[in-house]
């Protein structure tokens, strides 16, 4: 009787050990399961912001390349109004006349600086500001 009593006690605990060992390999794998879940949410959820981030920055670029293009646009037409305005043969006769009217006709073209040579000459870079800014220009602060 001892005999199937200790039988029957280590049957119940070899049971309870396996139903334990059943029990945590059953919640380990829930726990792996879950993990992975979690990890494919939060993959999804930030493969979703990079690619709004994407199209946010390609729209933004977009945005300034169209107003690149036009404020290019606007000022090739104010450069050709200036052109029209003068007329062509304005224009070569001041080209062709003397340095004080060719200033004249790069401001009115609304240009701001610019260095004019024959490609024969050497350029003395030291006083190239002075040049450009005219020696009329300091005159006329001196007097």
């Amino acid at each position: 009787m001892k005999q199937q009593l200790n039988k029957v006690n280590t049957f119940s605990r070899r049971k309870k050990r396996t139903t334990s060992l059943l029990f945590f390999l059953f919640s380990a794998t829930l726990r792996a399961q879950a993990a992975k879940i979690e990890a494919d949410s939060e993959l999804f959820r930030l493969t979703q912001a990079r690619e709004l981030e994407l199209s946010y920055s390609k729209a933004v670029t977009d945005l300034e390349i169209e107003k690149a293009k036009r404020l290019a646009d606007i000022e090739t037409q104010e450069f050709k109004e200036h052109v029209n305005a003068i007329g062509p043969k304005t224009i070569q006769a001041i080209a062709t006349s003397g340095p004080d009217n060719q200033v004249k006709l790069l401001q009115a073209l609304g240009i701001k600086s610019t260095l004019i040579t024959d490609g024969r000459s050497p350029i003395n870079l030291f006083n190239t500001a002075t040049d450009l800014v005219g020696t009329s220009a300091l005159m006329n602060k001196t007097n």
